[in-house]
């Protein structure tokens, strides 16, 4: 008691240990799911053609009530285990947390999910090159707020699914804040500078929500991609702004497959 005071100034008393670590679990294993059910609104409206960023910001817009977060991977050192560890804590007494572990399985199929799809595009896209060279941008486990924390990062999952669908591919990596020795640790190839992340490449993946990938001028920075070309945006940092890339060079987010596409 006296050392968490040290840390914060609300301590909350609770009955007993028990208590205190499954709100913990209940409590990631919440948000877990909303994200799950976000990433199935995604693919719900990838299926049907409309835009899942549309879908979810219009249906919450002035109505507090609907606090759906938008769609994109879900890791980390928390959310990645604590629904797994509430599920098979609660095995042995006859409850299976059907939810709980419905949410879970749609966020660790995504990375296959994400794979399927630009295997697709590589398909139909004329001159597609056999062996392409694909950039991660983002491969902390999250953005905001920054961190170099790759613990349960879904990077690492969607490259292997990139590395199945693609066996001939050079995958390189690129984050704002992770530095070169981690990412040759996770057999990542380092990219220092993000423009480089772009150069003479076919296929660039937006894979957390670090301001950077934000703020980066799309527009210009595409310039350097190989053709044809495709920026994946797992975020939709730019769904909602009308940008002009270069010829055959497409944008597409996640939740949007089949909706507007930017070229």
């Amino acid at each position: 008691m006296h050392l968490f005071n040290f840390v914060t100034p609300t301590v909350i008393r609770v009955s007993n240990a028990e208590t205190a670590e499954l709100i913990k679990l209940i409590d990631n294993g919440r948000r877990d799911l909303m994200f799950g059910y976000a990433n199935e609104v995604a693919r719900i409206c990838d299926a049907i053609g409309v835009s899942a960023a549309e879908v979810i910001r219009s249906g919450r817009f002035g109505y507090t009530r609907t606090d759906l977060p938008m769609p994109g991977p879900v890791g980390g050192p928390c959310l990645s285990k604590d629904p797994h560890i509430l599920a098979e804590s609660l095995e042995g007494f006859g409850i299976h947390l059907e939810i709980t572990v419905s949410a879970r399985h749609v966020n660790e199929r995504q990375p296959t999910e994400i794979a399927a799809h630009l295997h697709k595009f590589a398909a139909a896209e004329a001159g597609f090159p056999a062996a392409p060279r694909i950039a991660l941008l983002g491969i902390a486990f999250k953005g905001r707020p920054a961190t170099d924390d790759v613990r349960g990062t879904m990077a690492i999952p969607i490259r292997e699914a990139l590395c199945k669908a693609f066996p001939k591919a050079t995958i390189v990596a690129h984050d704002p804040i992770v530095d070169a020795d981690t990412l040759r640790a996770l057999d990542m190839r380092p990219i220092d500078r993000l423009e480089e992340a772009f150069e003479n490449t076919s296929m660039a993946l937006i894979l957390n929500n670090h301001p950077a990938y934000e703020a980066m001028p799309i527009e210009t920075i595409t310039q350097a991609m190989a053709r044809p070309a495709l920026v994946y945006d797992c975020w939709n940092n730019f769904i909602d702004r009308p940008i002009r890339l270069p010829q055959n060079v497409r944008y597409v987010a996640l939740g949007s497959h089949n909706g507007p596409i930017s070229r």
